[in-house]
């Protein structure tokens, strides 16, 4: 038995090399290794040791887990947590939806006072101005007679006058010649002064009718129109301030009525590709009307006919000048007031959508609804009566358009760079499965952030429907106030104050208009 010598081979993983041959019952003394070979020998070991308990933990940890995973007790407890949350969650959004349908409701009804006041304003108005009509036919017919009896008088001072010469040729008969001129001098004088009279006489006393007129009439509501027609400007300003606030709402922006709709889903998709040079979003319809109430845009489908709202186009090169269309996707927008309120389903849309997708040569189509509230999805493949999923067109709520829109310019880069044809690009299943496991995932980040983020919504939902009361309640008082003086002008009327009140308000260059209309 001996002693072998040995040195370090592999310090990291505890490895000895023999430097001399050995036998059964040789040994080797780690006395041998210096103190730093001994140190870093003791190092190596720690760590090693340490690995070992991480992975001994770790394997503990993992099986621990499995068998969890597979106890009755906490399967029940995680299907019983997500069936709650889920109910939970169904009571919350319906009592949030009935509260919106509510304010709608409110909306609707200040529509309607609305447009009964400016009906009533018209016909008080043009009762006015058919009242003013007569006034100054009986002003003009005044005036005309006051002339003809001028033109009496004219008639009567030259009658007059040629009395006179007559009698002064009868003098100048028996009257030389200077005496003669004399006279003639004089008729001439008094012809001129007695013309200038008439003249003067006439002009001053039409001025004096027409300033006092004016006087009598105009001046004292002058002050009162002016006042009042302030008021009105002011009440315009809040309420058309409600109305912006309203409009600014998270709240309704999630929950968008009738042409807004259209107006939310072109702010989703502007969300997403207002950064992006490749990609472009444009309305396809040309006519517009616009909305009185919110002053939005939306498509005028009788001058258009049946055209989709939206289109997105896919480029190939950022460069303004170089860049070609590679793919497009075209968008319809369909909410229940665009049928007035009538209950119509997805299926009525999609040979439309079909169409207008093939009109525009597009090659994807995106139909965004709020139609069939009860129906529970996201996003799914149209299909048609056979069930035959109908290519590249997908039907989808508001809050997935976004991420359809952002898988789809992914899928279109990738294979534009592998030079591949957009036609041959699309493989539904394939399509399906993503969006379905995307949307697995975006289910559970709802119903993960549903305790925080609801509440903060509930709270602006609060803010909306005091808000709602404020713009009733202000809107009902100006209607009010409005009727009440229209009938105080109807019971008063004059012909005085009736032609001072269109005076007036020509004088001011002001409008009444209806309180929710801008000037």
């Amino acid at each position: 038995m001996k002693k072998i010598q040995f040195e370090i081979k592999n310090i990291n993983e505890l490895e000895l090399k023999l430097t001399q041959s050995a036998n059964e019952g040789d040994f080797i003394s780690l006395k041998d290794l210096d103190p730093n070979q001994m140190a870093n020998l003791f190092t190596a070991y720690s760590k090693l040791n340490e690995r070992f308990n991480e992975q001994i933990k770790d394997n503990v940890i993992d099986e621990y887990k499995r068998d969890l995973e597979n106890k009755p007790e906490v399967i029940r407890l995680i299907n019983n947590t997500k069936d709650q949350m889920d109910k939970v969650a169904k009571n919350e959004i319906k009592e949030l939806q009935s509260k919106i349908d509510k304010l709608n409701e409110t909306l609707s009804k200040e529509k309607q006072l609305k447009s009964n006041a400016e009906i009533e304003m018209k016909a008080v108005l043009a009762s006015q101005e058919d009242k003013l009509k007569t006034v100054e036919a009986e002003l003009k017919a005044k005036f005309l007679q006051e002339e003809e009896e001028i033109k009496t008088q004219l008639v009567d001072f030259k009658n007059k006058i040629e009395q006179k010469e007559q009698e002064i040729k009868t003098i100048n008969q028996n009257k030389d010649k200077e005496i003669q001129l004399k006279v003639e001098n004089e008729i001439s004088s008094v012809k001129l002064k007695l013309m200038q009279e008439f003249e003067a006489k006439l002009s001053k006393e039409r001025s004096s009718a027409v300033e006092l007129y004016k006087k009598d009439t105009f001046e004292p509501y002058k002050q009162q129109v002016k006042e009042d027609m302030d008021k009105l400007r002011t009440l315009n300003a809040e309420l058309n301030g409600q109305i912006t606030g309203l409009q600014g709402s998270k709240a309704l922006n999630s929950k968008v009525i009738g042409n807004n709709f259209e107006w939310a889903v072109y702010n989703e998709i502007n969300d997403f590709v207002k950064f992006l040079p490749d990609v472009s979003v444009e309305p396809i319809t040309k006519n517009k009307k616009k909305d009185k109430v919110t002053d939005i845009e939306y498509a005028d489908d009788k001058k258009d006919g049946t055209k989709a709202d939206f289109i997105i186009k896919f480029f190939d090169n950022v460069d303004s000048a170089k860049k070609t269309p590679i793919a497009s996707i075209v968008i319809e927008a369909k909410s229940e007031l665009d049928n007035g309120g009538k209950k119509v389903k997805n299926k009525a849309h999609y040979d439309k959508l079909i169409k207008d997708k093939n009109k525009e040569g597009a090659t994807y189509a995106f139909l965004v609804t709020e139609l069939e509230k009860d129906n529970a999805f996201g996003v799914q493949p149209i299909r048609n009566e056979d069930g035959v999923m109908v290519t590249n067109c997908f039907e989808m709520r508001i809050e997935y358009l976004k991420i359809m829109i952002q898988i789809y310019y992914t899928l279109i880069k990738e294979l534009n760079k592998n030079k591949q044809h957009i036609e041959y690009v699309e493989n539904i299943s394939r399509s399906v499965e993503y969006v379905s496991h995307f949307l697995s995932n975006l289910n559970e980040t709802i119903l993960r952030i549903t305790n925080t983020e609801y509440p903060k919504l509930k709270k602006e939902i609060e803010t909306i429907k005091k808000s709602s009361e404020k713009l009733e309640e202000l809107s009902t008082k100006i209607f009010e106030d409005r009727i009440k003086k229209a009938a105080e002008y109807i019971g008063k009327y004059d012909i005085n104050k009736a032609k001072q009140f269109e005076v007036a308000l020509i004088e001011e260059e002001v409008k009444i208009t209806p309180v929710l209309e801008s000037k």
